[in-house]
């Protein structure tokens, strides 16, 4: 038996080092006489109403208490000595990764008076050397975010430089990796927390986004830059800790949806040069983005039988869809018709076929057995029946001029979230809540991804599923003693096909040709 539980604690602490948890925060103080001097044993009582949260403390020889590792939210401290007037401090907004000072004042008096104190401490951050910016869920909510992908937030941080390609105005696979550099810090040295959890996608440099919440699931989140303790470690960038939201005594929710569409906009100016005669109206590029989704949380009760008080057990489900449906323009040369039959007499200058536009892009005549020759039969040649169906299969036909092709197709990418989180206050010293979120995430791309393709005849159905999960358990042995253990899962999975395009005349559909998995 003693080795069992030898076991079982060396696994545990080897399974919580790869964590590292900000999505709680910590309370601070002294408890202090009319004179300043220490009062020591006083009672401390920490809570959180809306989430029926409790944390009793004593304070040390020294007058000073400690509770740490506690939700986010609005707190109250209450102090209570012999010979001294209970002290209530209300108000106190704890947010993720912070540690609050909230010193405690007694007065005189019976303990049967009350000194009710409302209204926040002082936001300056006494505790810790660390730099960081925080966005709270009130922010998130009045910001207008293109896309609604709370990784454009990370820009409101000073010293945060993009990189070019950087595009968080969409959800789901590449959309929450942050290519952002902090103070000039490498993109990939930066760290993604999600409640405590490594939402970091490890095996593409470190940059972030296995899964992406949504914005209404989002309480709070904060950047730190540097100076943070060697508590949040793994990566020498930014740390980037993300807290979900909670249920409360109360139920809430809402639905929202996000719109953009190609019927408001005008064709690019470009586009319309592309094609013959320049000027015209080229296929418009289609653009259609529906996003949209809702949130419900609340106490799980049962009338008459459990958590009837509403401060046990809580959940919180949000889910989050977007439909994209956006455009690409092909605009490629392609072999003419009699180029397609062997006849190259367009190249010749001297034929009556010639042809000034395919003989200003350099076409030349194939020469066959040392004879330059305007088509294959006149060297009794004829085409390879495989060749004729490679080209049939790769290569459209021309619908832009003689040798133009220019065709215009939706790219659409569907992405869905789910996540769900369930917190639990089995008693006054032990805590627990679990969150999993699932993504989705499919996309049809035109021409075929990394095989060189230039027209539409080959496309790649690109997709990717993304979990991650998080489990987070703390107990208070006593007063001064208190342990948190933190177990989190994440992968992706890639899975890469390419497919037979919209302009092939080929019957078959190819098979998958790479399968690249990471977790």
């Amino acid at each position: 038996m003693r080795r069992l539980v030898f076991l079982v604690l060396g696994f545990l602490l080897l399974f919580s080092a790869v964590v590292w948890a900000q999505d709680t925060a910590n309370i601070v103080g002294s408890v202090t006489d009319p004179s300043g001097s220490a009062i020591p044993n006083a009672k401390v009582k920490v809570e959180n109403p809306e989430r029926g949260f409790v944390r009793n403390l004593v304070s040390d020889s020294a007058g000073e208490y400690t509770v740490v590792a506690i939700p986010i939210g609005n707190y109250t401290v209450t102090g209570v000595a012999p010979g001294f007037q209970r002290l209530v401090r209300t108000g106190l907004q704890l947010s993720a990764g912070q540690t609050l000072r909230v010193d405690l004042k007694l007065q005189v008096g019976a303990v049967t008076e009350a000194i009710t104190v409302s209204g926040n401490v002082v936001h300056v951050e006494t505790e810790s050397a660390a730099i960081s910016d925080l966005v709270s869920s009130t922010q998130i909510a009045d910001l207008n975010l293109n896309g609604r992908n709370y990784a454009g937030l990370t820009m409101l941080t000073p010293g945060a430089v993009e990189d070019n390609s950087y595009d968080p105005s969409h959800l789901g696979h590449g959309g929450g990796e942050i290519g952002v550099s902090f103070n000039g810090s490498r993109e990939e040295y930066s760290n993604l927390e999600l409640d405590g959890g490594n939402d970091s996608d490890e095996g593409s440099g470190a940059n972030g986004g296995d899964v992406t919440p949504s914005l209404n699931s989002i309480a709070e989140f904060r950047i730190s830059t540097s100076n943070y303790g060697a508590d949040v470690g793994q990566h020498a960038g930014a740390l980037i800790e993300v807290a979900t939201k909670a249920g409360t005594k109360d139920f809430h929710g809402n639905l929202h949806e996000f719109v953009r569409n190609d019927i408001m906009d005008a064709n690019d100016w470009f586009i319309n040069q592309e094609i013959a005669p320049p000027g015209g109206n080229a296929p418009k590029t289609p653009l259609k983005w529906n996003i949209f989704g809702g949130t419900f949380g609340g106490p799980f009760f049962i009338p008459g039988h459990y958590n009837t008080s509403r401060t046990k057990t809580f959940f919180f489900y949000s889910e989050e869809v977007a439909r994209y449906r956006e455009g690409t323009v092909i605009d490629n040369n392609v072999p003419t018709t009699r180029m397609l039959q062997g006849d190259f007499s367009e190249c010749d200058p001297s034929s009556p076929n010639q042809n000034p536009i395919i003989i200003g892009q350099g076409c030349t005549l194939p020469t066959i057995n040392g004879q330059t020759v305007d088509t294959l039969a006149q060297a009794g040649a004829t085409l390879d029946p495989n060749a004729v169906a490679l080209l049939k299969a790769y290569v459209p036909p021309a619908n832009n001029g003689i040798d133009g092709y220019v065709a215009a197709h939706d790219l659409p990418t569907n992405f869905r979230e789910d996540q769900i989180r369930v917190d639990q206050n089995i008693s006054d010293k032990v805590a627990v809540f679990v969150r999993f979120s699932n993504d989705s995430w499919d996309q049809l791309v035109t021409p075929a991804l990394w095989t060189g393709a230039s027209y539409d005849t080959t496309v790649t159905n690109f997709n990717v599923p993304a979990r991650q999960a998080v489990m987070h358990l703390t107990y208070t042995f006593k007063p001064n003693l208190m342990n948190e253990f933190i177990a989190a899962y994440a992968d992706d999975p890639h899975t890469i096909t390419p497919l037979t395009g919209p302009s092939s005349s080929a019957d078959s559909v190819f098979k998958p040709f790479c399968c690249e998995r990471e977790r």
